[in-house]
């Protein structure tokens, strides 16, 4: 009897064995698992090179940007130096006009022979 009763342990420990091989049970659960790992490190890997190219692309705006003010800034102060210059010579020529159609030239107080 005891012999019997060994048996059917036996039996239901092997049935149960049987029903659950953990090597093929957890294989199929590890490679969904370990696929997921890698695709989101590769789509981390991607989103980091993303902003890479996006900051590169920033810096090459920021530095065109840049040299764009500078020419703006070189730009207006010769326009101001242009403009200053022909305040300047009209301001020569109304003088010796002035002092050709007078016998004392009043701006520049001196007297023409």
């Amino acid at each position: 009897m005891q012999t019997l009763l060994l048996k059917k342990r036996l039996t239901k420990k092997f049935l149960i064995f049987q029903l659950f091989d953990f090597d093929i049970e957890v294989k199929p659960i590890l490679e969904v698992l370990v696929g997921k790992t890698v695709e989101q490190a590769l789509l981390e890997v991607m989103e980091e090179e993303e902003l890479a190219n996006l900051r590169s692309q920033q810096r090459a705006f920021e530095e065109l940007r840049n040299a764009e003010l500078v020419e703006q800034q070189r730009l207006e102060e010769q326009e101001r130096r242009h403009r200053e210059e022909k305040v300047s010579s009209i301001r020569i020529q109304y003088k010796g006009k002035m002092c050709r159609d007078s016998s004392e030239c009043y701006p520049c107080q001196h007297q023409i022979i």
